[in-house]
């Protein structure tokens, strides 16, 4: 990941998370995490 404040957590064997810290209001949008695997699954 490009900015150190980002984290993927795993909460589970199949389930995972992201995590920002120092979140400011300029953070603030739409985030789409994928998870590459044969094929391609997107989750928003």
């Amino acid at each position: 990941l490009r900015d150190n404040r980002i984290e993927l957590v795993r909460a589970s064997w199949h389930e995972l998370s992201i995590s920002v810290s120092d979140v400011s209001l300029s953070d603030e949008g739409q985030y789409t995490c994928s998870l590459f695997t044969m094929p391609v699954k997107t989750s928003k």
